[in-house]
């Protein structure tokens, strides 16, 4: 990436700076001349200075060149804006309407259509009704400070600051990243029971090269879990068609 070229080049840059010998230019030949001994050593601090803020520079070119543009930072800044309330922050980086609409068909998809399930049929049969609730559900507990669920992540935040936690992120990785598709996954540890849940996100790279949650491969999983955790549901139980 471009941005990693310039990140060598301010590298090798503040390098040459620290150990190069303190010159001068002849104007009438064009050579270099050394310089006084005990001025180039006086003279030497201000390099020194010059190349670490010369690096210092080329760290926060990479920073913002390349890690900001990561699938992974992307998990952890909406992740970051779940728990701050920042719903706009957060629909730049979570398509909420495809996430609830394709988590919501891998949770009662197959069940209401095999006919296993009486519920998981009628709810599948008012889908659009249940996909545009569950939806503005999710809106109003990202929005909402008193209704949105108290995850901790201490990847990115003080844990001295924050509240007692329900749940806790203890890891975020990718998996695959090629072109404008990646697979992330996240631990997600139910801190009283101990539990975890692992979170399969899919995302996609906008126009821009900045990555958006699009999908959560395993919601079943995920949704099955949660049921198991919490003692309650969100939805009726939808169990897997009978084989």
């Amino acid at each position: 990436p471009r941005s990693s070229i310039f990140f060598m080049y301010f590298v090798k840059s503040a390098c040459l700076t620290i150990i190069s010998l303190p010159v001068k230019i002849d104007l009438s030949t064009g050579k270099e001349v050394p310089v006084n001994t005990s001025t180039g050593q006086k003279n030497r601090w201000w390099y020194v200075l010059l190349a670490a803020l010369i690096l210092v520079a080329g760290v926060l070119l990479f920073y913002y060149g390349y890690y900001i543009r990561t699938p992974q930072y992307a998990v952890m800044d909406a992740a970051d804006a779940a728990r701050e309330h920042d719903l706009t922050r957060f629909e730049r980086r979570v398509d909420i309407d495809t996430l609830v609409q394709d988590g919501f068909d891998d949770v009662f998809r197959d069940s209401a259509n095999a006919g296993t399930s009486m519920p998981a049929t009628i709810m599948y049969a008012m889908r659009p009704i249940f996909i545009q609730a569950l939806s503005h559900a999710l809106r109003s507990q990202i929005e909402q400070k008193n209704s949105a669920p108290i995850i901790s992540i201490p990847l990115i935040t003080n844990e001295k600051d924050e509240p007692p936690s329900n749940y806790e992120v203890t890891d975020i990785q990718t998996l695959t990243s090629e072109g404008t598709n990646a697979e992330v996954l996240v631990r997600l540890r139910e801190i009283n029971r101990d539990r975890y849940i692992p979170l399969h996100l899919s995302l996609v790279k906008d126009s821009t090269g900045f990555w958006r949650i699009k999908r959560l491969q395993n919601a079943a999983e995920v949704y099955d879990a949660y049921r198991q955790i919490s003692g309650a549901t969100l939805l009726p139980a939808a169990p897997a068609p009978a084989k």
